[in-house]
């Protein structure tokens, strides 16, 4: 089961008890919730703001990857805002070519989940491609 945590506002106070932890909300007040708990609950969930996606891309401007903060991807899931969706997507774009690059250096990296998945999967296609190449043009 998933325990990713992410932030939410309870809209009324309730007691929850699930898989021998108990919960105690209180309206209004900020807390965190494994994501699953979250999805079945009565509550807000806090997406990431696009103040704070733009921020990212602008310390994306350096050839190194900026630090996502805590569970980004999942709490992207609950953004209904047009213009955090769009930064989020020029986000997408330029962590795309920089996970690219470093996936053809052979270089471990640490990575939010959903990337190392991307990155692990680039190496990959990188390495065997290589490999496919350099036995056809060396004759090896």
């Amino acid at each position: 089961m998933n325990t990713t945590k992410i932030p939410v506002i309870p809209r009324r106070n309730q007691t929850v008890e699930m898989n021998g932890e108990e919960y105690t909300l209180r309206e209004g007040e900020l807390t965190e919730l494994p994501k699953w708990l979250a999805a079945i609950l009565d509550v807000e969930c806090v997406p990431i703001k696009s103040s704070d996606i733009k921020t990212i891309l602008m310390k994306e401007r350096t050839p190194k990857l900026a630090e996502l903060p805590a569970n980004f991807y999942d709490r992207m899931e609950f953004s209904i805002d047009r213009e955090a969706q769009k930064a989020f997507l020029q986000l997408l774009d330029v962590r795309i070519e920089k996970i690219a690059k470093l996936s053809c250096q052979f270089v471990d990296t640490e990575l939010p989940h959903e990337e190392q998945v991307l990155y692990n999967k680039m190496k990959e296609l990188v390495q065997e491609w290589k490999k496919d190449i350099t036995a056809r043009v060396l004759h090896e």
